[in-house]
């Protein structure tokens, strides 16, 4: 049985793929060459094994008959437009003891495996500079979570546990990106050997092929992002990362990932799989009544699942779901959450104490600080808006969970979720504001709700209530800042610029309070104030607050500053501005759209200084 198969699917270009084979042999090694005739019409070199299509299937198809046919530990996906490099199964081998997929760099490909080497005259030109690039690079590497298949080794295990190519990209590309990713998600480990480097011409049999590659790559495309969401791929991407971090022999404090979920098919998988790598175990408690594959999900994943009659309680079901759990820290996410960045969470463990008070970001951009991990053993309370008892958690803002009701929950699961909230908040939050006025976690949440439903006056009054009582700055500008909001929804713009300003006195200089008193400003038509505001509102806080309702969206306030000029006729500056947001967005129709304002408001300037 032979250590490498090299599979080299091929289409006509016999002389590419002797030139390649060639490479091959000039190297010793334990392989088969295994060539896959795609219904070339001119006589192929033989290799090893050769299989014969009487037609042109497609790139996918020819590479997974190859690899059904092969005998190796370790499978070679080549490109017949190639030439290997001395050393090249040797140094690729080595590679193989830290990942499972790898592929060298080459001077013509797309992404990361693309180095410049200058022009290759010929075949000994390249057997030099590929032995100066092996020289200036040995031993390195990349985790990466995208290889292209012009050369890529794949450990035997990969395809026994997640199969072959994905002929739904068939006739070729995003097959291989396609590949990493299941990979990936399999547990597998991908990256790029930085040391070897493999001449590819590249593209020689679509070239030779009639039909539009640029509308093949957008079709297949399509399908990939399909198949593969742009958070999910964020995830695999990261998790990749730290799969292929070498294993330190220093013991940390252990820790779970516990959910209690329902009707979270959509988003579960993303949650569980972002704490790949950083937690050791994951529970995942099932609403039984749940109606969609959330089980199903959970038991694809999970390390252990459990199932809970809902109680109207979510302290409850917390504290039931931990019942078992033997780490030493406990995480928890919401279904449709991921850990956006947690490569810290582990040294903040070792530190020690009752839990960490992690950063959310939510649907809107906005950032909320949330006490979402804590010791084992310790409780929740509350039936509604649950939180820890007893518990003195400490700062670590630079764990990020990010909330994705939008992509990582269906429009249905999202609904009857906050039908509950409407229901639970109102009926059992209101009861216990009742019971005492002086509870100000009932008026924060009341007000919150009661503003997020339109509904100024009721939120206005628990605001006030809350205000009341509560000595905590930053709720406290928190509060003020939303009062400010209901203010101007109901039109009173005296009483929302008293607002902000008393959020100014809670917490000074705040870039939100600035803007925000723009905002007033321009509904009361005062622009050439709003338009100072605004500009103030472009600086950075000093201090990383505990709420904060907006993201930054440098791109809008420069359309408000640019708005604020053109009402007071000054459009040369306007113009300016609307170019400003231009620069500032990642939104490619918008900033068309604020170009064309900025050419609009030249064309007036000019027209008005020429008359």
């Amino acid at each position: 049985m032979p250590k490498f198969s090299i599979v080299i699917p091929v289409c006509d270009n016999s002389a590419y793929t002797r030139a390649c084979i060639e490479s091959i042999q000039e190297n010793i090694g334990d392989y088969e060459i295994i060539i896959v005739d795609n219904g070339s019409k001119e006589i192929q070199p033989q290799g090893d094994q050769f299989i014969r299509n009487d037609k042109n299937l497609g790139f996918p198809i020819a590479v997974n008959q190859g690899i059904k046919r092969a005998a190796g530990e370790v499978i070679i996906i080549l490109n017949n437009d190639t030439i290997v490099s001395p050393g090249w199964l040797q140094y690729l081998e080595n590679h193989l003891q830290n990942y499972d997929l790898v592929g060298p760099c080459t001077n013509n490909i797309s992404g990361l495996q693309c180095v410049q080497v200058g022009d290759i005259v010929d075949k000994s030109d390249f057997y030099q500079k590929a032995n100066l690039f092996r020289e200036q690079n040995q031993d390195k590497s990349l985790p990466h979570d995208r290889l292209v298949f012009f050369c890529v080794a794949i450990k035997r295990e990969v395809i026994d546990k997640i199969g072959l190519l994905d002929e739904n990209f068939t006739p070729g590309n995003f097959e291989d990106d396609d590949y990493c990713l299941r990979a990936i998600q399999a547990g597998f480990r991908c990256g790029i050997a930085s040391d070897i480097l493999i001449r590819h011409f590249g593209s020689i049999t679509h070239k030779s092929l009639n039909f539009d590659y640029n509308i093949l790559l957008k079709t297949n495309e399509k399908k990939f992002k399909n198949k593969w969401s742009e958070t999910r791929r964020t995830i695999l991407r990261d998790y990749n990362a730290r799969n292929c971090q070498k294993k330190s022999s220093e013991k940390y404090p252990t820790l779970a990932l516990v959910m209690i979920v329902k009707n979270e098919e959509k988003g579960l998988a993303n949650a569980i799989l972002s704490a790949r790598g950083i937690a050791d175990y994951v529970c995942v408690s099932v609403d039984d009544s749940s109606t969609d594959k959330t089980l199903e999900v959970a038991n694809l994943w999970a390390d252990e699942v459990k199932t809970h009659k809902w109680a109207d309680d979510f302290a409850g079901a917390r504290n039931e779901a931990h019942r078992g759990i033997k780490q030493d820290y406990i995480m928890f996410l919401d279904g449709h959450e991921y850990i956006k960045k947690g490569d810290r969470i582990k040294e903040y463990l070792k530190t020690g104490g009752d839990g960490f008070v992690c950063t959310v970001e939510l649907d809107n951009n906005a950032v909320i600080r949330n006490p979402r991990i804590y010791k084992n053993g310790i409780q929740f309370e509350g039936r509604v808006h649950e939180m820890q008892v007893k518990m003195t958690p400490k700062r670590a803002y630079d764990i990020i969970v990010r909330h994705d009701r939008i992509s990582g929950q269906d429009i249905k699961s999202a609904d009857l979720r906050d039908q509950q909230r409407d229901d639970q908040i109102v009926r059992i939050m209101g009861q216990q504001f009742k019971d005492n006025p002086k509870n100000i976690r009932a008026s924060f949440h009341l007000a919150l709700h009661y503003q997020t439903r339109s509904q100024w006056k009721k939120a206005l009054k628990m605001q006030n209530s809350f205000l009341k009582f509560s000595k905590i700055h930053c709720e406290r500008w928190y509060v003020y800042f939303n009062r400010s909001f209901c203010y101007m929804a109901l039109g009173k713009n005296f009483r929302a610029w008293i607002s902000a300003g008393c959020a100014e006195r809670e917490t000074p200089k705040r870039w939100e309070t600035a803007k925000l008193r723009g905002l007033i400003l321009y509904n009361m038509k005062k622009y050439k104030g709003a338009a100072e505001y605004f500009v103030d509102s472009l600086a950075m806080n000093k201090d990383d607050e505990a709420y904060k309702p907006w993201g930054r969206e440098i791109d809008g306030t420069w359309n408000l500053i640019g708005e604020c000029l053109f009402h007071q006729q000054m459009y040369w500056q306007s113009g300016e501005a609307f170019r400003k947001a231009a620069e500032n967005t990642t939104d490619e129709k918008f900033s068309e759209f604020m170009m064309r304002r900025s050419d609009l408001m030249s064309e007036i300037a000019r027209t008005i200084k020429y008359n």
